[in-house]
């Protein structure tokens, strides 16, 4: 559903098939971006090794229909090792664990992407 929310927000058709081809021909969540989501309210936006440095990820909070975009970070300016762990101790799950305070604020994002923030 945080696709969804984002999708409605940008007013871009969104395909619920996750994967659908986006901007430069790579698969992506909604248009050319790639959204992640966490019900936690100080949740982080998790990034992978595999995840391609030049993409745009949107973070969303929430969860039943109320959602809200807590920000956005091209995934190579959050692969630092600063970030780098396990979320949740014992989980053995490790990733780039961004804070919330660390992503751009959606008001430099813009309508169509950051490129349209300053118009």
């Amino acid at each position: 559903m945080a696709e969804y929310y984002v999708a409605h927000e940008f007013g871009i058709f969104w395909d619920p098939r996750i994967g659908a081809v986006g901007g430069k021909g790579r698969w992506a969540d909604v248009g050319p971006y790639q959204v992640r989501s966490t019900y936690a309210q100080k949740g982080h936006l998790i990034l992978h090794h595999d995840d391609l440095d030049d993409e745009i990820f949107i973070l969303v909070i929430g969860l039943h229909g109320k959602y809200r975009m807590a920000g956005w970070l091209q995934a190579g300016d959050g692969k630092l090792q600063e970030y780098w762990g396990e979320l949740e101790e014992g989980s053995g799950r490790f990733n780039f664990n961004v804070p919330q305070d660390k992503l751009e604020p959606m008001s430099s994002f813009g309508k169509t992407g950051p490129q349209d923030a300053e118009e």
